[in-house]
């Protein structure tokens, strides 16, 4: 099982095709993992906040659901979550419930709005190493 945890940027397209990629070559499924943090609507009031999340569940969805699409064009088995909290606890759970043994996921870009600090990004990297997953940076 692969893990591949996308933000749906510009750079997720990349991440999913190196996803897809790696588990047609091991045989593998894959499941497309993308974490809603909040952080889109924090300076909102809580009626504006719930339909930001709304759309952002949404868009999201549609946007993941286009990987899954290509990864079943290739005929590989593929799910998708969108979980909401904090992605490196997320990201963490959804290893661990479902039994992943790769992590493919983007490296952290210096631009505003990054889902991870460095020291969050290299947290998650050790605790993932640190459970036997292989890390896949894109």
């Amino acid at each position: 099982m692969i893990i591949c945890a996308t933000r749906a940027g510009e750079h997720s397209r990349a991440v999913h095709d190196a996803a897809v990629r790696m588990a047609v070559e091991q045989s593998s499924s894959i499941t497309f993992v993308h974490v809603l943090d909040g952080q889109e609507y924090l300076d909102h009031t809580e009626s504006m906040k719930e339909a930001i999340r709304d759309e952002a569940r949404w868009l999201i969805y549609s946007l993941v659901h286009l990987a899954k699409a290509h990864a079943g064009a290739v005929d590989l088995a593929s799910n998708v979550q969108i979980r909401e909290g904090d992605p490196v606890v997320e990201i963490q759970a959804a290893l661990g419930e479902l039994g992943a043994r790769v992590l493919v996921i983007g490296e952290p870009t210096a631009v505003e709005g990054s889902t991870f600090s460095d020291a969050a990004f290299a947290a998650l990297t050790q605790a993932v190493s640190g459970l036997g997953v292989e890390v896949v940076l894109v």
